[in-house]
């Protein structure tokens, strides 16, 4: 009997253990085929989720430079993404947001490529996935396609797509409806562009006119992502700003408003794990030097 007891024991503490070990990496700007600080970055991340059993990545976009994909066939998919992130550690799932620079070739081959690999998940331009963070605890995760939004963006003129067509009235009402409408204790919206930045382009007029009200209104705790080739951790309200976009050829950076920490000129991501009432992050070079720790609670 006492053996039995120690089984159950140690099945349940392992069990728990799993639920409480949430982690999750972010980072974006990414697909320069290997150039620049690409294949530092994707080593680093390889060795932080390896150690910390990371659930998934978050990509804020500008996977493919300059000009995107072309076809599933491309081969940037190869000499951007699977040449380089090549590790075990590095396979699980992705969860892919669309930037500005993917806006110059076909969207529709990367949506596409989600049905051929097994790690890349982009079933629309916008779409959300919740998860289980522990037995009571769920997180919400919403990407957005922020470039239809963005129009001030000067890179707008460049887009393949005609997004000045794009009714984003769509986009904000689902975004509303989904945030709203979920039970999940924690929200967290990606997105390309920035709603606040002290990066090269800076925060987008846009973004904080459209997407930060409805943020506020349905008490999303973080907010990520990139544009910006930079990390910054800014705080507006209860909100989170998480810019990370520093994923292979970083830029200059400085102190903004709602500025808490910033690094420019230095590649690394964003990684993070989450309890059932914080999150625990911290950005990390592309030489596995920790740069800044930050927790905030929901």
């Amino acid at each position: 009997m006492k053996i039995y007891f120690h089984i159950i024991l140690y099945l349940f503490l392992i069990c728990n253990s799993v639920l409480a070990d949430f982690s999750f990496i972010v980072f974006g700007d990414w697909g320069k085929g290997g150039r620049y600080f690409q294949t530092d970055v994707g080593s680093q991340m390889a060795e932080w989720s390896e150690k910390n059993n990371a659930k998934f990545i978050i990509s804020t976009g500008d996977n493919f430079y300059n000009d995107g994909v072309q076809s599933t066939e491309d081969s940037s998919w190869t000499l951007s993404f699977e040449n380089i992130y090549w590790q075990q550690s590095l396979f699980i799932p992705w969860y892919v947001t669309l930037g500005n620079h993917d806006y110059h070739g076909i969207v529709q081959a990367q949506i596409d490529y989600s049905k051929m690999s097994n790690r890349w998940n982009m079933p629309s331009r916008y779409y959300s996935q919740t998860f289980l963070v522990d037995d009571s605890t769920t997180a919400l995760f919403v990407f957005l396609d922020t470039s239809p939004l963005a129009l001030s963006d000067p890179e707008a003129k460049k887009f393949t797509e005609n997004v000045f067509k794009f009714d984003n009235k769509v986009q904000l009402r689902w975004l509303d409806s989904i945030l709203s409408s979920s039970k999940a204790q924690w929200k967290f919206v990606s997105g390309h562009h920035p709603v606040y930045s002290g990066g090269y382009h800076g925060g987008q007029i846009e973004m904080q006119k459209l997407i930060k009200p409805i943020l506020e209104k349905n008490n999303v705790q973080a907010y990520f992502c990139g544009h910006d080739h930079d990390m910054q951790y800014l705080k507006s309200g209860k909100i989170n700003y998480i810019v990370s976009g520093a994923g292979a050829k970083p830029r200059v950076c400085e102190d903004t408003e709602f500025t808490y920490f910033y690094m420019g000129g230095t590649a690394g991501f964003f990684a993070a794990t989450l309890t059932s009432k914080k999150l625990y992050g911290a950005f990390i070079d592309s030489e596995g030097n920790q740069l800044y720790k930050l927790a905030f609670g929901r």
